[in-house]
């Protein structure tokens, strides 16, 4: 007798998306503009290496293509609070990126499916 399970469901599904994205031609651009003193380490995951992004300094990923997931993690430590500038655009996604002081929820991931719903884990 075979037992029939159900998916686990994503997080993404259990959730509302922070914010939309319009991809041009299955592509977006994303924006992050780190707010900290500390250095961010970010990866567009499968699409480059990591960087660095020092404290103060945004910087542009163009041309992502969808769905893509970006990584963000502070070299001190700290737990970065990832909240989008602007809840749609056509696209571009500015993300700004925080100090937090609460580990109330895991940050630092960013999904953006291909039709453009962003989510953050």
């Amino acid at each position: 007798m075979s037992v029939s399970r159900q998916p686990i469901p994503y997080p993404e599904s259990r959730q509302d998306p922070i914010a939309t994205v319009m991809p041009t031609a299955g592509t977006v651009d994303v924006r992050l503009k780190n707010n900290t003193n500390a250095r961010i380490t970010y990866q567009a995951i499968a699409h480059t290496q990591p960087r660095i992004l020092p404290g103060r300094e945004e910087i542009v990923l163009q041309d992502l293509p969808t769905p893509v997931t970006i990584t963000m993690v502070r070299e001190d430590g700290g737990l970065v609070k990832v909240m989008p500038l602007s809840k749609s655009d056509s696209g571009v996604l500015a993300v700004s990126l925080d100090e937090k002081t609460t580990p109330d929820n895991n940050q630092g991931v960013l999904r953006i499916q291909r039709d453009g719903q962003v989510f953050l884990n």
